[in-house]
């Protein structure tokens, strides 16, 4: 997560969409796919995003995460 630990300070997120969420042969492993929206601090410009996320759970508790773009 330190790869975007800087985030925050430069871009404004308004809202996010488009949510898709594929099933893995691992019943513990969620992949989600999603639009994120909103703004860039320094210019003011539009910012938009399309992500996946691979989410690993044991025991109803989120244990990895591990965001891509």
């Amino acid at each position: 997560m330190a790869l975007y630990a800087g985030y925050g300070n430069n871009i404004v997120l308004h809202s996010a969409d488009e949510l898709v969420v594929h099933r893995s042969q691992d019943p513990r492993v969620a992949i989600i796919e999603y639009d994120v929206h909103g703004e860039i601090v320094a210019t003011g410009s539009s910012y938009d995003n399309r992500f996946i996320s691979v989410i690993t759970w044991a025991r109803g508790t989120k244990i990895a995460s591990a965001p891509h773009r």
